[in-house]
């Protein structure tokens, strides 16, 4: 029977680990109703029991206090940028289709932050929106439409970085890894969504966000890192420019 206790409490780890509370308290509520339960295992059932229960309430109160409408108000701030993130977050548990009119005012503003409308697009592929954007980003204007944008993609290209990156900076100096990896999550926030294999080189982006690290902390390149992969330096002149416009 150990080995079935153990089975539970491994699938649900699992579910709430991935914020699926209403199987993880099905699976508790059946288990609680057995005729004979271990003492430690019953311990066990109930403490997750109450953090779920909470943690759903919770949420229940976060989203009563964040309508729509509330959301659409503090978008139309513009001079308070930060809570947009804050409205954003909350948008997230709701129906973005039903403001799309806000949103897509929102997206050409060019006062509304690059970072802010990165993460209003994410939110915006999440909820598979079929409807083509204009967009007004980092001095340019195009269009996309969310539903046909493949952020799986982008997303991996980041990992790669991440790892060419975790690589040649990682044994060398950790502080400087995790420096590294801060200013490349702000960089893939500023070109979202033309962060990708098709616009950037790998070798080149990984060299000039190191390049950035090294002298955001004052300290000359080491060459033997620098030169540890292939790379062409006229692009990552182009890409280090943005990156000093950037930070």
């Amino acid at each position: 029977m150990a080995n079935y206790y153990e089975d539970v409490s491994k699938k649900l780890s699992t579910l709430i680990d991935n914020n699926n509370f209403e199987a993880a308290l099905k699976i508790i509520n059946e288990e609680l109703l057995a005729p004979y339960i271990p003492e430690k295992f019953e311990k066990y059932l109930q403490t997750w029991n109450d953090y779920i229960n909470e943690h759903m309430e919770l949420s229940q109160r976060k989203l009563f206090s964040w309508s729509l409408e509330k959301v659409v108000y503090v978008m139309k701030n513009e001079n308070d940028q930060h809570s947009h993130l804050v409205a954003f977050d909350f948008l997230r548990e709701l129906n973005a289709r039903k403001i799309i009119d806000d949103i897509s005012e929102y997206l050409i503003n060019p006062i509304n932050s690059d970072e802010n409308k990165t993460f209003l697009l994410m939110i915006l592929i999440e909820q598979k929106i079929d409807k083509e954007f204009v967009i007004v980003k980092n001095n340019y204007k195009f269009a996309i439409n969310p539903i046909k944008f493949n952020v799986k993609e982008s997303q991996l290209f980041l990992k790669n970085i991440e790892k060419n990156i975790e690589n040649l900076l990682y044994h060398y100096d950790p502080s400087l890894f995790n420096i590294s990896l801060n200013i490349l999550n702000s960089y893939y926030y500023f070109k979202f969504p033309s962060f990708s294999s098709m616009h950037l080189s790998l070798n080149d982006l990984t060299i000039a966000i190191i390049l950035k690290t090294f002298n955001a902390m004052g300290i000359s390149p080491d060459p033997i890192i620098i030169n540890s992969i292939s790379f062409d330096h006229t692009n990552v002149m182009l890409i280090l420019r943005e990156l000093d416009d950037m930070i």
